[in-house]
C-alpha cells in the first residue's frame, strides 16, 4: 500500500472514530432552523405584544376595569445567607488587596413579616398565545428609564431612584450600559439581547440592541463572577415588582380573563467555573429561576407563597 493511500485510510479511520465519540460531529441543520435555547424557561418571550402605544386613560369611561392586588410571602424555613468571598480585583497588575464579601445578586429579600421583595408580577390574558394575532390591551407604562452601571466592580441596576434586582423595560426602549469606576470589564448580554459590551472607557455609554421580548441576562467576562443581573423586556405594560413588604397591585386593568405570572431569578449555586491557572472562581451559574402562573379569580387581595421550589397559593 502506498504512503498516500495509507494516509488517506488513516484519516478516514480517525474521522470515523471522532464521529463515533461525538468529538468532531458537525450538525448539518441550518442555523435558522436550530432551536433558540435562550427561550427555554422564559415566561415572557412568547407573550403577545401590547396593542399599540400606551394610552393615558381607558378608551371609554363606561368600560369596566379590574383592580388586582396581592402579596408574596415566604413559606418554610428561611435560607441561610452566605456571602461569596472574592478578590477586589482579578487583574495581575493590581496589588494584592484583602478578600471582601460579595452578595449573591438574586438572594431573596425577606421582610420580618415574611413578605418577599422584588418578585416580578405580570398580568397576561389567560388565552394568550392561542391566537397569533391576539394582543395585550393597552396600559400605562409606569416604570422610569433603567440605568445600568458598573461602579467599583459591582453591577448597579437603578430604576425609579432605587436599586433593583430585575430591571423592567419595553422591547423598544433604548438599553445602555456604562462603567463609572473600577476595573476594565466586558459585560455579556444574553437572551432577549445578545451583545458583548467592552467597557474600556469610563463614563462612555454603550447601546445594547434588544431583539425581542424576554429576559436579558447580564454577566461579566473579566472574572467578576458576582456581577450578574437580569432585565425583562416586557411585551405587556401590566408588570411590576413587589415592594419591601411583598405587596403588589394593579389598577385600571381592562376586564377579562387574566392570569398572573410570578417570576424570581434563581439563587442556588448550580455550578462554578474556575480559571485554569489561578483556580480562582471565574463564573458561577445560578438557578433554576422560579416561575408561577395563577388565574385571577377575584378582585380581592390574594396571598401567594414563595419558597425555593417556586410559587403556590396559600
Amino acid at each position: 500500500m502506498s504512503r498516500l493511500s495509507y494516509g488517506a485510510l488513516l484519516a478516514v479511520a480517525l474521522g470515523n472514530a471522532l464521529m463515533g465519540t461525538g468529538c468532531a460531529r458537525i450538525d448539518p441543520t441550518p442555523a435558522e432552523k436550530l432551536p433558540d435555547l435562550t427561550l427555554a424557561n422564559d415566561p415572557f418571550a412568547s407573550l403577545p405584544q401590547s396593542s399599540g402605544e400606551p394610552s393615558l386613560s381607558p378608551k371609554s369611561t363606561t368600560e369596566p376595569t379590574l383592580k388586582y392586588s396581592g402579596k408574596i410571602v415566604w413559606h418554610g424555613p428561611r435560607p441561610e445567607r452566605k456571602p461569596w468571598m472574592a478578590a477586589q480585583s482579578p487583574l495581575p497588575e493590581k496589588p494584592k488587596l484583602p478578600i471582601v464579601p460579595r452578595d449573591n445578586p438574586y438572594w431573596p429579600v425577606i421582610a420580618t413579616n415574611g413578605g418577599v421583595e422584588g418578585v416580578v408580577v405580570a398580568l397576561v390574558k389567560s388565552q394568550a398565545g392561542t391566537n397569533a394575532q391576539e394582543t395585550v390591551p393597552n396600559g400605562v407604562w409606569k416604570h422610569g428609564p433603567l440605568n445600568v452601571t458598573l461602579k467599583e466592580n459591582d453591577l448597579l441596576l437603578v430604576q425609579d431612584g432605587k436599586r433593583v434586582r430585575v430591571g423592567l423595560i419595553r422591547p423598544e426602549d433604548p438599553l445602555t450600559v456604562r462603567r463609572e469606576s473600577g476595573d476594565y470589564d466586558t459585560v455579556k448580554f444574553r437572551g432577549a439581547a445578545v451583545f458583548t459590551a467592552p467597557l474600556v472607557h469610563t463614563q462612555k455609554a454603550t447601546t445594547i440592541p434588544v431583539r425581542r421580548p424576554g429576559i436579558i441576562r447580564l454577566s461579566s467576562s473579566a472574572g467578576h463572577f458576582w456581577i450578574q443581573g437580569q432585565i425583562i423586556a416586557s411585551p405587556t405594560p401590566w408588570i411590576t415588582r413587589t415592594d419591601a413588604a411583598g405587596n403588589f397591585s394593579f389598577e385600571g386593568v381592562p376586564a377579562g380573563d387574566w392570569q398572573a405570572i410570578l417570576y424570581h431569578p434563581g439563587w442556588a449555586e448550580m455550578s462554578w467555573e474556575r480559571d485554569g491557572e489561578s483556580l480562582e472562581p471565574y463564573l458561577v451559574h445560578l438557578g433554576p429561576d422560579l416561575i408561577g402562573r395563577f388565574p385571577i379569580v377575584s378582585k380581592s387581595p390574594e396571598s401567594l407563597q414563595m419558597d425555593p421550589s417556586g410559587f403556590s397559593r396559600k
